[in-house]
């Protein structure tokens, strides 16, 4: 079981018309899910889980809009219970593994900014 798994703050670029007016919006998911180990031998570790989590969403956005003015929209942190995961660990060599995992929830930062954190991880592990 490899949870809970706190990630790094990350940015992403949202735009606006013409993709001229643009912010960024800083997030940071807590996620935790059970892993259901649908195949484990010794070459491949499969696994896929139901997950749950909570969203900070570190900033608000705002955007000057032509003939409009200043248009902000507040966000706020976010709980979810919408969320799956899914990865494998493969044996290269004895005791060593790379792994790749999928991960998405339905966390929106408010209701006029739908996001849906999606993180997909690479990695090295080593098994002793």
């Amino acid at each position: 079981m490899r949870s809970p798994t706190p990630t790094y703050p990350s940015s992403s670029n949202i735009s606006v018309g013409e993709g001229v007016q643009q912010d960024k919006l800083g997030t940071l998911p807590f996620l935790v899910a059970p892993n259901f180990h649908v195949v484990n031998n010794e070459r491949i570790d499969f696994w896929l889980g139901y997950q749950l989590g909570y969203v900070f969403f570190l900033n608000d956005v705002a955007f000057e809009v032509p003939d409009f003015g200043a248009y902000a929209i507040e966000t706020s942190g976010t709980f979810s219970y919408k969320g799956f995961n899914i990865g494998a660990d493969v044996t290269v060599s004895d005791g060593w593994a790379v792994n790749v995992n999928f991960r998405w929830q339905d966390a929106d930062a408010s209701d006029q900014l739908l996001v849906d954190p999606t993180l997909v991880t690479f990695g090295v592990s080593r098994k002793f």
